[in-house]
């Protein structure tokens, strides 16, 4: 099973660690997340 979405909030590891440790989660995904719309909708 390939972990789609972290439980982890890039905010807190800042994007580049966010990245290190999940490096197969598409960059759009992260921006949506680190948004504060994408925050809100989710």
């Amino acid at each position: 099973d390939e972990l789609v979405c972290p439980l982890v909030d890039p905010g807190l590891l800042g994007v580049s660690a966010y990245f290190a440790e999940f490096p197969q989660v598409d960059d759009d995904r992260v921006r949506r997340l680190l948004s504060p719309e994408g925050r809100g909708a989710g």
